[in-house]
């Protein structure tokens, strides 16, 4: 009896598995019982969105006779991270639910995180749920990532400034600055966010804004692709905001009332999911209720 107890309680102060896969049905009847996956990545870990995700998701997805049955709804919560791997997770979900996957975002999906939200026929948002700008994000050596736009910008600007130096000015600051930068990092970073905008009116086209030109996808995902509209990479993109630049109803958007039943259930998952990531050391967690793949974030 001891053991049990020390089990269950064990259980309890890591939030394990056991005590989140219950919520998988619960969550499943409020959206047309669509077999629901869940994709969660710490913020605090360097590992983010990998290669490695699709292929979990491909083995998760393709061990289960209930998801070859379904439609498939993403539950994300995550920072971010390679926008290759986010067309590779848009590809698995879009094969295995007949290019008709819904995806809801309990706390914040950022960077190729969002990319994966706009590959979805849906994108299930509460009023404080956060999107964010899709340029890359990368480590920096620190303990979170570093968007590549700003990295580029600081770069450019410090270019800018030694071309256009007087002739009077001392250019040694510069290029000590000038030190901390590889040119060929800084036109890696530059093809990788063009790669990002291409991805996201790519897979726009193929689901919610098939019927929008790619000049009105353009103008839609401006608020994405351009960091100068959201002034810092951080900062959210809300669903008012999403509203608010959409003004045809092009995005197939879905509100969720944070005083409903629908929010307590997956304010349950969340706060045991992100709970287990607090008290251990689980970098990434991508489970049904059928099963569960983990990450060291380490």
């Amino acid at each position: 009896m001891a053991k049990i107890l020390w089990s269950a309680v064990k259980e309890e102060i890591h939030q394990g598995y056991n005590l989140r896969k219950s919520l998988f049905p619960k969550i499943s009847k409020h959206f047309e019982n669509r077999y629901v996956v869940s994709f969660y990545t710490r913020f605090d870990s360097r590992i983010g969105i990998n290669d490695y995700d699709a292929e979990m998701l491909n083995t998760l997805l393709g061990g289960s006779n209930k998801a070859k049955k379904a439609k498939l709804l993403l539950m994300i919560n995550s920072p971010g991270g390679d926008p290759l791997a986010a067309e590779k997770i848009i590809k698995v979900l879009s094969e295995f639910s007949g290019n008709d996957y819904w995806v809801i975002v309990p706390g914040v999906a950022k960077s190729a995180a969002t990319m994966i939200c706009l590959g979805a026929s849906r994108i299930i948002l509460s009023p404080i749920s956060e999107l964010g700008p899709i340029d890359l994000q990368v480590d920096r050596g620190g303990s979170s990532l570093a968007s590549t736009y700003s990295i580029i910008t600081a770069y450019d600007k410090l270019m800018e400034k030694g071309i256009n130096l007087g002739q009077d000015r001392r250019i040694e600051p510069i290029l000590q600055q000038l030190q901390e930068f590889r040119a060929s990092e800084i036109e890696y970073f530059r093809r990788v966010n063009n790669l990002s905008s291409d991805i996201a009116e790519k897979v726009l086209k193929r689901g919610m804004l098939k019927d929008s030109t790619i000049e009105e996808i353009k103008e839609l995902i401006k608020i994405f692709i351009d960091p100068e509209k959201s002034k810092v990479h951080g900062r959210p993109i809300y669903y008012s905001d999403l509203k608010e630049v959409d003004g045809k109803g092009s995005f197939s958007l879905q509100l969720v009332d944070m005083t409903s039943s629908v929010w307590r259930d997956l304010t349950e998952y969340h706060t045991r999911a992100t709970t287990h990531f607090q008290v251990s050391k689980t970098g990434k967690i991508l489970e049904s209720e059928e099963n569960s793949f983990s990450a060291s974030g380490d």
